[in-house]
């Protein structure tokens, strides 16, 4: 934690009774107050002031060699052309609570760059005064991936800050340690991407849990370990192209037998059909010739 050290040794001189005494006075560190704002999103670093008609305020980054400028106000307007230029359309007060003693930072779109520790210095006639504040960036895990490719299970989540930890778990509890291998990658926004695999053996019904975390947040996913059905191809759009010429075979299959059984069924009630109209005609030349 960055501390405001304020140290002060006072010496009071005591006359009693004609012996002098000193009376020594220490002042301990103070902790910064602390801001955690969420990545890319707007962020409040409060200042509280006694307002005067002739008020300056100039809102600086200790963090950097030399404090930087974030924003500056005085004659009742923003003052901006020292601003550094990473705090450029990024910054403003809130201008109607200016008078009544709130000197706050609007900082937008917060990015990773901006954590560090911020000074509020404000001058008026009658005096002076100056505060800090530490600002802490955050990116909390949002999702977890999870997914199994054949005996391989892969965990993984991007965008993250600050570092986070990935751990593996099972259910029921493994007797020996996962054999696993993370990757964790940093971009050029200062986020951080984590990858993690591990190798389970055949046969294993077990439950594998991936958790990620950070100084934020927790997030857990879980995942069951598929069995092996049948033996397939490498490459996954082979394996669904096998399975789907497979099964459209065996449906056309199907249709043939059905459309041949119809064919059978009909051919049978034609063959009956003709049968009893060559007995019926049979019988009519047998009525005649007895007449």
């Amino acid at each position: 934690i960055d501390l405001f050290f304020t140290a002060c040794l006072c010496l009071l001189r005591l006359r009693w009774s004609g012996t002098e005494k000193f009376l020594i006075h220490f002042l301990f560190p103070v902790a910064d107050p602390e801001v955690s704002c969420v990545f890319r999103q707007n962020c409040l670093l409060p200042c509280q002031i006694q307002f005067n008609s002739d008020l300056v305020i100039h809102w600086s980054n200790a963090s950097s060699a030399g404090d930087s400028v974030v924003h500056s106000y005085y004659d009742g307007q923003d003052q901006l052309g020292q601003q550094n230029q990473n705090f450029k359309d990024r910054t403003s007060l809130i201008q109607d609570q200016i008078s009544r003693g709130n000197a706050s930072l609007l900082l937008k779109e917060v990015k990773i760059q901006d954590e560090g520790r911020y000074k509020c210095n404000t001058s008026t006639s009658t005096g002076h005064k100056e505060s800090f504040i530490n600002l802490k960036i955050d990116a909390p895990v949002s999702t977890i991936r999870i997914y199994q490719d054949g005996n391989r299970i892969t965990c993984s989540s991007e965008g993250i800050y600050p570092q986070p930890e990935l751990t593996w778990s099972t259910e029921p509890p493994s007797s020996t340690a996962l054999p696993t291998r993370t990757t964790v990658h940093q971009t050029e926004e200062k986020l951080y991407d984590i990858s993690s695999s591990l190798t389970v053996p055949d046969g294993s019904d077990r439950i594998y849990s991936c958790t990620i975390r950070t100084r934020r947040n927790i997030r857990m996913e879980t995942l069951k370990k598929k069995a092996k059905y049948f033996s397939c191809p490498k490459e996954t759009n082979s394996c669904i192209h096998f399975l789907s010429l497979f099964y459209c075979y065996r449906c056309n299959k199907k249709k043939d037998k059905e459309k041949d059984e119809e064919k059978d069924t009909k051919k049978d009630k034609k063959k009956e059909k003709d049968s009893k109209k060559g007995e019926s005609e049979s019988f009519g030349h047998f009525s005649e010739e007895i007449e």
